[in-house]
């Protein structure tokens, strides 16, 4: 776990708005209708002119519980399914709001989150190697056929990445006033970015292993303007993107890759068996979503989504030689 806290502030000798003039003289220039001194608008444009800067950052990364050794002399426990231990947690936060002669409020908040799930374990392999009608030099190939019915791994990962700054810039608009914001619109950005990660490894015989990685990423869409805040326009945007959030948000890309790798049985056999060769084929297929900009443009042309498929084959071969001391 980390937790930091910072603050720093900076107080000017000149006025900011007016280098060449020391802040104590810039502060007459405040008075009332009477002409008497304006105290309290001079206690206020002197904090207005600090250049301050406060940030807060927590984390906790990779939380998950581990597995206890066992009692003495059992047996080691086999992982199953739905163990807590396969779940590791990640979480961060962190703020930071900037004020200064020009900014009335620069505030960044972003936030990150992750779970992921582990499940690996060593499955039992059947096979005929016990069968002796086949314990023959050229019939051990049919000792071999072996099969595995559950997968050796199987995991997935989800990932949030949150990122929201909304920017209040402000100016004098009249000698002897305070800054002010109305006129300027203030300039928010935002993204909410969500992916999803598959993976599995299937021994499905010691020779033949299967593996399959798929990757979704998306975006999690919400409205225009503020969402921090009690204004309506803000409950309304923290609505959307919660509704949004449970539906899993908006896939924009999306990759899946399935693959079989296969050793030829060359070692089965005594003219082959200084031989090695692995044979792998896999198959990809890619999506990806046109930009959500385009959906109704005012001049249209033709656009949409992209998919691609791709097929690969890689064959690889080598050799080995053992030689036996002569007696």
């Amino acid at each position: 776990m980390l937790l930091q806290l910072g603050h720093e502030r900076r107080a000017p000798l000149y006025d900011p708005l007016d280098p060449d003039t020391k802040l104590k003289q810039s502060l007459e220039k405040f008075t009332n209708d009477q002409g008497e001194t304006n105290a309290a608008a001079q206690a206020e444009y002197r904090k207005k002119v600090l250049d301050q800067t406060t940030s807060r950052s927590v984390s906790v990364l990779n939380v998950r519980k581990e597995r206890g050794p066992g009692k003495p002399g059992a047996p080691p426990t086999t992982p199953k399914p739905w163990d807590v231990e396969n779940l590791a947690l990640s979480y961060s936060l962190t703020d930071r709001l900037h004020t200064d002669i020009r900014t009335d409020r620069d505030y960044t908040k972003s936030y990150t989150a992750a779970v992921a799930y582990v499940y690996q374990t060593t499955p039992k392999n059947y096979s005929l190697s016990k069968v002796k009608a086949l314990d023959n030099p050229y019939l051990n190939i049919f000792q071999e056929l072996n099969f595995t019915p559950l997968p050796s791994r199987f995991s997935f990962r989800t990932d949030l990445d949150r990122r929201y700054n909304e920017r209040f810039l402000q100016r004098i608009l009249e000698p002897g006033t305070l800054p002010s914001t109305n006129g300027i619109a203030p300039v928010i950005q935002k993204s909410f970015f969500i992916s999803r990660i598959y993976d599995l490894k299937w021994d499905l015989t010691k020779s033949l292993i299967f593996d399959y990685t798929a990757t979704n990423r998306g975006v999690v869409d919400e409205g225009r303007g503020r969402t921090i805040g009690v204004s309506d326009e803000a409950i309304r945007n923290r609505s959307l993107l919660r509704d949004n959030l449970v539906r899993g948000g908006r896939t924009t890309n999306f990759n899946q890759v399935a693959a079989l790798t296969y050793r030829l049985p060359l070692d089965k056999f005594p003219l082959t068996d200084w031989l090695s060769a692995d044979t792998r084929y896999s198959a990809g297929y890619t999506w990806q979503a046109a930009s959500a900009s385009l959906r109704a443009p005012l001049n249209p042309v033709p656009t949409g989504d992209e998919a691609r498929d791709t097929a690969t084959y890689e064959p690889a071969a080598g050799q080995h030689h053992s030689e036996q001391p002569r007696a």
